[in-house]
């Protein structure tokens, strides 16, 4: 499998009284050639995409501030989906790639409140178009079942967003993030019919306690609704972590102990048509984790704006 893709980059970014704008564009060039000589196939694909990015920012005050944005991004398939082979997972699954599968665009609009730039509310809506989506059929007088990814109809997500920090007292921390949303998913194509929709919310609290000595514990968790992702209906689920930290001198030490109360696993079903998979998973659970860190050369050096290369995202995708 070979690609190349070819990209321009142009940005503008100006800043006059009490607004900042951020304005930009990347227009890329992709060509994939995927050959199999084990069953003489050959595909070949050649795209062109533009993806804008603006992003408005209105100071009011010294307290509030307005924000806008708007970007469209791309999502390339993992080459594991493109190879057109069939692989067993268990006893009666099996996973069969798609060279035909195409990436996805999301178009994505978010409006945004900062409050003493500590507290933020945002809302945003998000289009994915082509969007790549995990199917499963089953066979004809077979007992197994076939999963594939194809790109089916938009998907539609409406959310808004909250992040409001509470200093409690001078050694007791309490942050909370608050995530409602809606998705809306309707299609039909070979092995179904898609239709959708439900409004979900997430709740993450993290409370942060400064000890004498200079240490830390760090009690954090999260609880989710039921919610649609693509055919998949998770069920409610949710998780309790706990953490110790202190710093000596270069060095820093963490212990956190993992869903402590072994309260992570998920239920859940796939739906399509009068086809239906019930599935449990749990997660590897009460983990205890020791971590250690030293600080390497002058920390009064500031440290470089980590960025994500393109070799980066191609390594990703080839897992």
């Amino acid at each position: 499998y070979d690609e190349n893709v070819y990209a321009y980059y142009l940005s503008s970014i100006k800043k006059w009284k009490k607004w900042e704008a951020d304005f930009g564009f990347r227009t890329e060039y992709t060509y994939s050639k995927g050959v199999s000589p084990t069953i003489d196939s050959t595909v070949e694909r050649s795209y062109l995409n533009v993806f804008p990015n603006i992003s408005l920012k209105r100071i009011l005050s010294e307290k509030l501030d307005l924000s806008f944005s708007y970007t469209r991004r791309i999502d390339r398939p993992g080459y594991w989906k493109l190879n057109p082979f069939e692989y067993q997972r268990s006893e009666f699954s099996y996973f069969n790639g798609n060279p035909f599968l195409k990436p996805q665009i999301a178009d994505a609009i978010t409006a945004g409140l900062g409050i003493k730039s500590a507290v933020f509310f945002t809302l945003g809506f998000t289009n994915t178009s082509q969007a790549m989506t995990e199917v499963k059929y089953q066979r004809e007088n077979e007992q197994d079942i076939i999963e594939t990814t194809i790109n089916l109809d938009n998907i539609y997500n409406l959310n808004l967003n909250g992040v409001i920090p509470i200093p409690i007292t001078k050694w007791w921390m309490f942050n909370f993030n608050s995530t409602v949303f809606y998705n809306k998913q309707v299609s039909r194509f070979e092995y179904g019919n898609i239709d959708n929709s439900l409004w979900s919310y997430s709740l993450n609290m993290q409370q942060i306690f400064t000890l004498p000595k200079k240490f830390k514990v760090e009690l954090s968790g999260y609880y989710n609704s039921g919610v649609f992702w693509n055919t998949f209906y998770v069920e409610p689920h949710y998780q309790l972590d706990v953490a110790v930290s202190k710093e000596v001198g270069r060095f820093s030490f963490n212990l956190s102990f993992q869903d402590f109360l072994g309260i992570r696993e998920s239920f859940g079903y796939n739906q399509q048509d009068d086809f239906r998979l019930d599935y449990y998973y749990a997660w590897e659970t009460r983990q205890v984790r020791l971590n250690i860190g030293y600080l390497i050369g002058n920390s009064k050096v500031k440290s470089a704006r980590k960025r994500k290369s393109a070799s980066q995202d191609a390594q990703g995708r080839a897992k």
